[in-house]
């Protein structure tokens, strides 16, 4: 990762987030040094998004850029580093736990990020990957005969928040898979969630515009 960005504030921000992530990342010695030629490359500009700088693959970072585009953009970033170039479809599945959410992030089909949260956390990580503009957008929540008003509840909620469609997967005719990945077995919550990520749901809300 090639930072050229001068502006402090973007500067600033994107660093924090790349250390945060464990994103290797090193910062020319000035503006006119060259980048390392498979190096993607983080540049100011007027918007945020990707660019095309002699014909070399970069993104542009807005002067009014916030903590949370800053995360965005590091997102896109992983999203590259997994060579998944092209956003298409974004599948988010969500356990209900006692006293959080097991959650489940596959883009196109690949699973890319689990984690256990609370509500107001859930929110948050579903309206950063919803910034990604994913051409297909779908929420999946797990359901069981205990926890079905609280799982109708929170589709309500989601739906009312971010317009896209939901469905709901009963959990007990899901069969188990048990995922593992290069950090090791995933929580029993977080697994949970992928396991709701991948099966059919009941549609319960298309989305709106």
């Amino acid at each position: 990762m090639c930072v050229k960005s001068v502006n402090p504030r973007s500067f600033y921000l994107l660093v924090n987030q790349l250390k945060e992530k464990n994103i290797p990342y090193y910062i020319p010695r000035d503006l006119n040094e060259k980048c390392r030629p498979h190096d993607l490359l983080i540049v100011d500009g007027d918007k945020l998004g990707r660019v095309n700088i002699d014909g070399k693959m970069a993104f542009s970072l807005p002067s009014n850029i916030d903590a949370s585009l800053a995360d965005i953009v590091v997102e896109q970033i992983k999203l590259l580093m997994l060579g998944i170039e092209k956003q298409d479809s974004l599948i988010i599945g969500i356990d209900i736990g006692k006293r959080n959410y097991g959650v489940a992030v596959l883009i196109n089909y690949l699973l890319v990020h689990t984690e256990i949260t609370n509500r107001e956390g859930l929110f948050l990580l579903i309206k950063k990957y919803l910034a990604l503009n994913f051409k297909e957008k779908l929420i999946k929540i797990g359901m069981t005969p205990s926890n079905m008003n609280e799982a109708l509840n929170l589709a309500e909620e989601l739906n009312k928040k971010f317009k896209i469609k939901i469905g709901l997967v009963d959990e007990e005719k899901t069969n188990r898979i048990y995922m593992e990945t290069k950090n090791g077995k995933l929580e029993k919550d977080e697994n949970a969630a992928y396991n709701i990520s991948v099966k059919d749901p009941i549609m319960l809300y298309s989305a709106t515009y």
